[in-house]
Protein backbone atom coordinates (compact mmCIF):
# COMPACT_ATOMS: atom_id res chain seq x y z
CA UNK A 1 0.00 0.00 0.00
CA UNK A 2 1.36 3.12 -0.70
CA UNK A 3 -0.25 6.73 0.00
CA UNK A 4 0.60 10.11 -2.26
CA UNK A 5 -0.60 13.54 -2.28
CA UNK A 6 -3.27 14.19 -4.72
CA UNK A 7 -4.78 17.01 -5.48
CA UNK A 8 -6.53 18.29 -2.32
CA UNK A 9 -6.88 15.11 -0.89
CA UNK A 10 -4.73 11.21 -0.79
CA UNK A 11 -4.62 9.03 -3.29
CA UNK A 12 -4.05 4.92 -1.80
CA UNK A 13 -2.70 2.51 -4.17
CA UNK A 14 -2.60 -1.37 -3.34
CA UNK A 15 -5.28 -1.58 -1.70
CA UNK A 16 -6.65 -5.34 -1.62
CA UNK A 17 -9.18 -6.67 -0.09
CA UNK A 18 -11.46 -3.84 0.09
CA UNK A 19 -14.71 -2.75 -1.59
CA UNK A 20 -14.91 0.67 -0.57
CA UNK A 21 -18.99 1.00 -1.54
CA UNK A 22 -19.79 -2.53 0.61
CA UNK A 23 -17.47 -1.70 3.66
CA UNK A 24 -19.88 1.97 4.12
CA UNK A 25 -23.32 0.38 3.44
CA UNK A 26 -23.17 -3.02 4.67
CA UNK A 27 -24.42 -1.93 8.36
CA UNK A 28 -21.34 -1.04 10.75
CA UNK A 29 -21.89 3.00 10.18
CA UNK A 30 -24.25 5.34 9.43
CA UNK A 31 -22.94 8.23 8.56
CA UNK A 32 -22.49 7.88 5.07
CA UNK A 33 -24.27 8.84 1.76
CA UNK A 34 -23.85 7.83 -2.12
CA UNK A 35 -24.04 9.63 -5.26
CA UNK A 36 -23.26 7.39 -8.20
CA UNK A 37 -19.47 6.08 -7.50
CA UNK A 38 -18.81 8.80 -4.63
CA UNK A 39 -19.38 8.53 -0.65
CA UNK A 40 -19.95 11.34 1.62
CA UNK A 41 -19.60 11.16 5.09
CA UNK A 42 -18.37 12.17 8.91
CA UNK A 43 -16.11 10.79 11.43
CA UNK A 44 -14.14 12.02 14.42
CA UNK A 45 -14.64 16.06 13.31
CA UNK A 46 -13.41 15.36 9.90
CA UNK A 47 -16.00 15.66 7.03
CA UNK A 48 -14.72 13.22 3.74
CA UNK A 49 -15.29 12.30 0.27
CA UNK A 50 -14.38 9.32 -1.18
CA UNK A 51 -14.29 7.21 -4.27
CA UNK A 52 -12.50 4.14 -5.48
CA UNK A 53 -10.66 2.80 -8.64
CA UNK A 54 -9.94 -0.51 -9.06
CA UNK A 55 -7.14 -1.45 -6.11
CA UNK A 56 -6.63 3.10 -5.10
CA UNK A 57 -8.96 5.19 -3.18
CA UNK A 58 -9.09 8.56 -3.23
CA UNK A 59 -9.94 10.69 -0.24
CA UNK A 60 -10.73 14.51 -0.39
CA UNK A 61 -10.09 16.90 1.60
CA UNK A 62 -7.21 15.21 3.37
CA UNK A 63 -3.56 15.26 4.21
CA UNK A 64 -1.15 12.66 4.31
CA UNK A 65 -1.10 13.58 8.50
CA UNK A 66 -4.79 13.20 8.74
CA UNK A 67 -5.04 9.98 6.88
CA UNK A 68 -2.21 9.08 9.29
CA UNK A 69 -4.39 9.90 12.42
CA UNK A 70 -7.47 9.14 11.21
CA UNK A 71 -8.58 7.25 8.09
CA UNK A 72 -6.18 4.90 7.57
CA UNK A 73 -7.58 2.98 11.16
CA UNK A 74 -11.51 3.89 10.58
CA UNK A 75 -11.43 1.58 7.08
CA UNK A 76 -8.77 -0.58 9.17
CA UNK A 77 -6.16 -0.30 6.26
CA UNK A 78 -3.51 -2.08 7.89
CA UNK A 79 -4.92 -5.27 8.89
CA UNK A 80 -4.30 -8.29 6.14
CA UNK A 81 -7.56 -9.02 4.87
CA UNK A 82 -5.90 -11.77 2.68
CA UNK A 83 -5.35 -13.99 5.71
CA UNK A 84 -8.88 -13.07 7.12
CA UNK A 85 -10.45 -14.34 3.94
CA UNK A 86 -8.46 -17.85 4.44
CA UNK A 87 -9.70 -18.06 7.49
CA UNK A 88 -13.26 -17.81 6.65
CA UNK A 89 -13.24 -20.14 4.51
CA UNK A 90 -12.56 -22.56 6.83
CA UNK A 91 -15.66 -22.42 7.91
CA UNK A 92 -17.72 -21.58 4.35
CA UNK A 93 -16.57 -23.25 2.16
CA UNK A 94 -14.59 -22.00 -1.12
CA UNK A 95 -16.91 -19.32 -1.55
CA UNK A 96 -15.99 -15.29 -2.93
CA UNK A 97 -16.41 -13.40 0.30
CA UNK A 98 -17.18 -10.41 -0.04
CA UNK A 99 -14.06 -7.43 0.13
CA UNK A 100 -15.50 -5.85 3.14
CA UNK A 101 -13.79 -4.15 6.18
CA UNK A 102 -14.91 -3.45 9.69
CA UNK A 103 -14.98 0.13 10.23
CA UNK A 104 -13.16 1.51 13.78
CA UNK A 105 -15.56 4.45 14.49
CA UNK A 106 -15.39 6.59 17.30
CA UNK A 107 -16.84 4.37 20.30
CA UNK A 108 -19.21 7.04 22.16
CA UNK A 109 -20.50 7.14 18.65
CA UNK A 110 -21.03 3.63 17.70
CA UNK A 111 -22.48 3.27 20.94
CA UNK A 112 -25.15 5.74 20.70
CA UNK A 113 -25.90 4.64 17.08
CA UNK A 114 -26.47 0.61 18.06
CA UNK A 115 -28.81 2.04 20.67
CA UNK A 116 -30.90 3.52 18.11
CA UNK A 117 -30.39 0.53 15.94
CA UNK A 118 -32.78 -1.48 18.15
CA UNK A 119 -36.14 -2.53 16.33
CA UNK A 120 -35.41 -0.28 13.56
CA UNK A 121 -33.75 -0.32 10.12
CA UNK A 122 -30.77 1.50 8.36
CA UNK A 123 -32.69 3.90 6.80
CA UNK A 124 -34.34 5.54 9.40
CA UNK A 125 -31.66 4.69 11.63
CA UNK A 126 -29.26 7.66 9.55
CA UNK A 127 -32.09 9.88 9.38
CA UNK A 128 -32.25 10.11 13.44
CA UNK A 129 -28.34 10.09 13.35
CA UNK A 130 -28.05 12.99 11.38
CA UNK A 131 -31.03 14.91 13.22
CA UNK A 132 -28.97 14.46 16.30
CA UNK A 133 -25.94 15.97 14.41
CA UNK A 134 -27.70 18.55 13.32
CA UNK A 135 -29.52 19.33 16.89
CA UNK A 136 -26.14 18.70 19.13
CA UNK A 137 -22.82 18.31 16.95
CA UNK A 138 -21.12 20.97 15.76
CA UNK A 139 -20.53 22.21 12.77
CA UNK A 140 -17.59 20.27 10.16
CA UNK A 141 -15.03 23.91 9.62
CA UNK A 142 -15.14 24.43 5.41
CA UNK A 143 -17.90 21.60 4.38
CA UNK A 144 -21.42 23.30 4.69
CA UNK A 145 -24.16 21.45 6.23
CA UNK A 146 -21.93 18.67 7.43
CA UNK A 147 -22.23 18.17 11.55
CA UNK A 148 -20.08 16.11 13.50
CA UNK A 149 -21.43 13.57 15.52
CA UNK A 150 -22.36 14.77 19.45
CA UNK A 151 -20.31 14.17 22.04
CA UNK A 152 -21.71 13.09 25.90
CA UNK A 153 -22.02 16.40 27.20
CA UNK A 154 -23.55 17.41 23.95
CA UNK A 155 -26.26 14.81 23.82
CA UNK A 156 -26.54 14.67 27.62
CA UNK A 157 -27.65 18.50 27.24
CA UNK A 158 -30.72 17.44 25.24
CA UNK A 159 -33.79 17.17 27.04
CA UNK A 160 -36.17 13.63 26.63
CA UNK A 161 -38.88 15.95 25.04
CA UNK A 162 -35.81 17.09 22.35
CA UNK A 163 -34.64 13.41 22.03
CA UNK A 164 -38.19 12.52 21.04
CA UNK A 165 -39.14 15.44 18.87
CA UNK A 166 -35.88 14.01 16.78
CA UNK A 167 -37.78 10.62 16.85
CA UNK A 168 -35.92 8.62 18.96
CA UNK A 169 -38.97 7.87 20.58
CA UNK A 170 -38.80 5.12 23.63
CA UNK A 171 -35.08 5.18 23.06
CA UNK A 172 -34.86 9.04 24.41
CA UNK A 173 -34.30 8.30 28.44
CA UNK A 174 -31.53 5.32 26.96
CA UNK A 175 -29.59 8.19 25.22
CA UNK A 176 -29.54 11.01 27.74
CA UNK A 177 -28.51 8.48 30.59
CA UNK A 178 -26.40 6.48 28.87
CA UNK A 179 -24.30 9.60 28.22
CA UNK A 180 -24.64 10.98 31.88
CA UNK A 181 -22.94 7.63 32.19
CA UNK A 182 -20.17 8.26 29.68
CA UNK A 183 -19.06 11.49 31.13
CA UNK A 184 -18.76 10.05 34.51
CA UNK A 185 -16.22 7.61 32.54
CA UNK A 186 -17.81 4.15 32.32
CA UNK A 187 -16.34 3.98 28.69
CA UNK A 188 -12.68 4.55 29.69
CA UNK A 189 -10.19 1.93 28.98
CA UNK A 190 -13.35 -0.22 28.09
CA UNK A 191 -11.41 -0.91 24.56
CA UNK A 192 -8.03 -2.49 26.55
CA UNK A 193 -10.47 -4.81 28.75
CA UNK A 194 -11.40 -8.53 27.89
CA UNK A 195 -13.71 -8.88 25.77
CA UNK A 196 -16.61 -10.68 28.40
CA UNK A 197 -15.48 -7.74 30.99
CA UNK A 198 -15.66 -5.03 28.17
CA UNK A 199 -19.17 -6.11 27.29
CA UNK A 200 -20.62 -6.56 30.76
CA UNK A 201 -19.25 -2.89 31.61
CA UNK A 202 -21.80 -2.08 28.29
CA UNK A 203 -24.46 -3.98 28.82
CA UNK A 204 -24.78 -2.27 32.12
CA UNK A 205 -25.92 1.14 30.30
CA UNK A 206 -29.62 1.46 29.88
CA UNK A 207 -30.79 0.54 26.24
CA UNK A 208 -27.85 -1.57 25.83
CA UNK A 209 -28.47 -5.52 25.29
CA UNK A 210 -26.57 -8.46 23.87
CA UNK A 211 -25.98 -7.50 20.34
CA UNK A 212 -25.76 -3.50 20.84
CA UNK A 213 -22.68 -4.21 23.24
CA UNK A 214 -20.81 -6.72 20.57
CA UNK A 215 -21.65 -4.16 18.10
CA UNK A 216 -20.51 -1.27 20.32
CA UNK A 217 -16.88 -3.69 20.78
CA UNK A 218 -16.84 -4.88 17.27
CA UNK A 219 -17.30 -1.59 15.15
CA UNK A 220 -15.78 1.09 17.81
CA UNK A 221 -13.44 -0.84 19.80
CA UNK A 222 -12.33 -3.00 17.31
CA UNK A 223 -12.88 -6.21 19.19
CA UNK A 224 -13.14 -8.61 16.31
CA UNK A 225 -13.89 -11.56 18.99
CA UNK A 226 -17.15 -9.65 19.05
CA UNK A 227 -20.14 -11.35 16.98
CA UNK A 228 -23.28 -9.39 16.99
CA UNK A 229 -26.33 -11.47 16.43
CA UNK A 230 -29.32 -9.92 14.42
CA UNK A 231 -32.45 -11.72 12.44
CA UNK A 232 -29.81 -12.17 9.46
CA UNK A 233 -27.05 -13.61 11.32
CA UNK A 234 -29.23 -15.97 12.88
CA UNK A 235 -31.07 -16.46 9.56
CA UNK A 236 -27.00 -17.93 8.34
CA UNK A 237 -26.30 -19.81 11.14
CA UNK A 238 -29.17 -22.00 11.03
CA UNK A 239 -29.05 -22.25 6.92
CA UNK A 240 -25.58 -23.38 7.22
CA UNK A 241 -24.28 -25.05 10.38
CA UNK A 242 -28.58 -26.04 12.11
CA UNK A 243 -27.12 -23.65 15.31
CA UNK A 244 -30.41 -21.87 17.40
CA UNK A 245 -30.99 -20.46 20.17
CA UNK A 246 -31.30 -17.16 21.72
CA UNK A 247 -28.67 -14.41 20.64
CA UNK A 248 -26.56 -14.66 23.57
CA UNK A 249 -26.67 -18.41 23.15
CA UNK A 250 -25.54 -18.17 19.48
CA UNK A 251 -23.43 -15.53 19.97
CA UNK A 252 -21.38 -17.43 22.42
CA UNK A 253 -21.50 -20.51 20.29
CA UNK A 254 -20.41 -18.35 17.41
CA UNK A 255 -17.32 -17.40 19.42
CA UNK A 256 -16.36 -20.89 20.36
CA UNK A 257 -16.51 -22.02 16.70
CA UNK A 258 -15.11 -18.85 14.72
CA UNK A 259 -11.95 -18.03 17.32
CA UNK A 260 -10.58 -14.68 18.03
CA UNK A 261 -11.55 -12.96 14.53
CA UNK A 262 -15.10 -14.27 14.33
CA UNK A 263 -16.23 -10.64 14.04
CA UNK A 264 -15.05 -10.26 10.53
CA UNK A 265 -16.95 -13.51 9.16
CA UNK A 266 -20.20 -12.16 11.41
CA UNK A 267 -20.03 -9.18 9.01
CA UNK A 268 -19.73 -11.39 5.44
CA UNK A 269 -22.77 -13.61 7.46
CA UNK A 270 -24.89 -10.27 7.73
CA UNK A 271 -23.78 -8.37 4.00
CA UNK A 272 -24.58 -12.10 2.24
CA UNK A 273 -27.72 -13.14 4.26
CA UNK A 274 -29.07 -9.58 3.36
CA UNK A 275 -28.18 -9.51 0.07
CA UNK A 276 -30.14 -13.05 -0.13
CA UNK A 277 -32.86 -11.70 1.23
CA UNK A 278 -33.08 -8.80 -0.75
CA UNK A 279 -33.54 -6.90 1.64
CA UNK A 280 -32.71 -2.79 2.64
CA UNK A 281 -33.23 -2.70 6.33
Amino acid sequence: MKTVVWGPGVKVTGVQHFDLEKTLFCGQAFRWTAERTRFFGVARGRALEAWQEEDSIFLSPCTLKEFDEIWQEYFDLKRDYGRLQSEARAFVGDEILPDIHILRQPLFETLITFILSANNHIPRIRGLVERLAERAGKPIPDWPGAYDFPGPEDLAGLSEAELRSLGCGYRAPFLAETAQRVMEGCLEGVGELPYDEAKKRLMALPGVGDKVADCTLLYGAGCMEAFPVDVWVHRALKERWGVEGSRPKLALEARKRFGVHGGYLQQVLFYESRQAGGKGA
